[in-house]
This record gives C-alpha cells, structure tokens and sequence, in this order.
C-alpha cells in the first residue's frame, strides 16, 4: 500500500478539527507537481470549513458550510483532478459525503463504509499510487486500517 499524500486530522476538544491537504488546492488551486500543504479549520458546531490556499496569515480564502450534524471532515482529491475538495464522515451511520468543489450545495458522493458507531476515524489518501484519493477507516481500537480504492 502507498500512503502518498495521506491527510490527517487533530480534534481539539470536539469543537475544531484541523484539516492537512495537499497540492495547495483548498479553495480550487491547480495542483501539479510542485505540491504545497496548507491547512484549513472544520467547526463541527456550525458544520464549517475555514480554508486558506496559502500559509500565510489571515481571513480564510474559502468558507464552505456542509455535511450533516456530528460529522469530522475527510477532505482529498475525490475525482483525480489534482484538486483536494471538502468532505465529512459522520460515524453515526457510517457514512462518507464527499464533493468535488469547494463550494457550498449537497455531495457528489455518499456512501456508508465500516459499521454504524463503530469509533472509526476517516482517513483519505492514494492508497494504490493511481492518482485521485479514495477514503478509509482507522479502526483504533483494534489497530487497524480498513482502506478503499475507490470511492
């Protein structure tokens, strides 16, 4: 397995959760070879993503509400097109919703993967180095990971 351009996140006391990405794409950069991380902010209270396309400081370059209530974000590059998008995964009912801009309306993707509640944090990479990124599961309990190829 690959583990190229894995995000992960960091809760902070249940009300903030750092977002990793890659390819400088948080709000629609281009992507391409030359990659730049930059971070972003999910507010799980109000369901809102802070997002910023350079590490510098200042106001976010993108706000973006989305995903039902109790979801923890799992944002990558979800249709290959060298651009990192917003997503969330809502434990409850073991859900992904995933969409390809980062832009405020409903989810291009929505699927359950591992079981309902079952404590899983979502993780989002190019698990199989073929461009594009597919979500997974973290199982800490049994320190595990349950990877998908694709979406």
């Amino acid at each position: 397995m690959l583990f190229n351009r894995a995000r992960f996140l960091y809760s902070a006391i249940g009300l903030l959760t750092a977002v990793l990405t890659a390819d400088g794409a948080l709000a629609g950069g281009s992507g391409g070879p030359a990659e730049t991380d930059t971070a972003g902010v999910y507010v799980t209270a109000s369901r809102t993503f802070f997002l910023r396309n350079t590490n510098t400081a200042g106001n976010a370059t993108v706000k973006v509400k989305f995903g039902p209530t109790g979801s923890v974000p799992a944002m990558g590059d979800f249709d290959a097109n060298g651009t990192d998008t917003i997503g969330v995964y809502r434990a409850t009912t073991g859900e992904f919703f995933l969409k390809n801009a980062n832009t405020p309306g409903t989810h291009n993707l929505r699927f359950r993967f591992g079981a309902a509640g079952g404590g899983y944090v979502p993780v989002v990479g190019d698990w199989n180095g073929t461009s594009g990124d597919s979500v997974g599961l973290y199982d800490a309990v049994g320190g595990k990971f349950l990877l998908r190829n694709t979406n």
